[in-house]
C-alpha cells in the first residue's frame, strides 16, 4: 500500500534507517528534546542520513522542532540545538508503518491487538 496514495503525506516507502529513527522516537514518545547528535549515537546513523531523516519526517507533520533556549546553551558553552519531538498524529502513522512492516513484534501493537 502507497501511503502517498492514500493522501497522507507519508512515506512512499520506508528505509531502514527511517525505522532506526522511528522506532528510537517512538521508545520515548512524549520525549520533547530529541536532537539530532543524540540521535546519531544511538543509532549509529550518520548525521547527514539523520539530518535528511528529521526534515522529511518534519515535513510529512510527524515530529516538530523548536530551537534550545539561548542561554541554556550558552552557559554550556555550546551553540543551541534543535530539538525534536513527535506528533500525537506522528507517533501513530509512525506505529502504523512499523506495525505494517514487522507484524509480529508486539512493542508496536495498539492496545487490544495481539501479536
Amino acid at each position: 500500500m502507497n501511503d502517498r496514495a492514500n493522501g497522507r503525506g507519508g512515506p512512499a516507502r520506508v528505509t531502514v534507517p527511517v525505522i532506526q529513527v522511528l522506532d528510537l522516537l517512538l521508545a520515548e514518545p512524549a520525549r520533547d528534546d530529541w536532537f539530532a547528535l543524540d540521535i546519531c549515537r544511538q543509532t549509529g546513523l550518520g548525521s547527514g542520513t539523520v539530518a535528511q531523516i528529521l526534515f522529511r519526517l518534519q515535513d510529512w507533520g510527524w515530529v516538530r522542532s523548536h530551537w534550545e533556549d539561548a542561554n541554556e546553551a550558552h552557559s554550556q558553552g555550546r551553540p543551541r540545538r534543535r530539538f525534536y519531538e513527535l506528533t500525537g498524529p506522528g507517533a501513530a502513522e509512525a506505529r502504523e508503518v512499523l506495525r505494517r512492516r514487522f507484524p509480529g513484534i508486539a512493542r508496536w501493537a495498539t492496545a487490544g491487538e495481539q501479536a
